[in-house]
């Protein structure tokens, strides 16, 4: 559900990344800094996103083990969710290039005369 959320979102940012990065272009900057930029936004934004669902799953499971089987204790574990918050980020990442892909390679000429 997350992926799917995380998908849409960057979908839906697409036209201003374009704008975004016609701006970028004409201001110099080259395309490998432009896809350095956007690795590192959709990292941090997947990690965020891992490390909140990490949380907030850790914190149900231990109150529905508390309030539904009160034999059974919670123990949180660190390397399951240390391996979550990393798959997210790199989902993350996969995601907003599979949706940006094509952003960079519109020269920002075109971009900039059709506004």
């Amino acid at each position: 559900a997350g992926a799917v959320i995380l998908a849409s979102s960057v979908a839906g940012t697409r036209f201003r990344r374009i704008r975004e990065v016609a701006v970028l272009k004409t201001l110099g900057a080259t395309r490998a800094r432009v896809a350095a930029i956007f690795s590192l936004e959709f990292l941090i934004l997947g990690a965020v996103a891992g490390l909140m669902g990490s949380l907030l799953a850790s914190g149900f499971t231990a109150v529905a083990l508390g309030r539904l089987f009160e034999e059974v204790t919670f123990r949180w574990d660190a390397l399951p969710n240390l391996a979550a918050v990393g798959l997210t980020a790199a989902v993350a990442v996969a995601a907003g290039w599979l949706a940006s892909v094509r952003v960079l390679n519109r020269k920002p000429l075109e971009v900039l005369r059709g506004e």
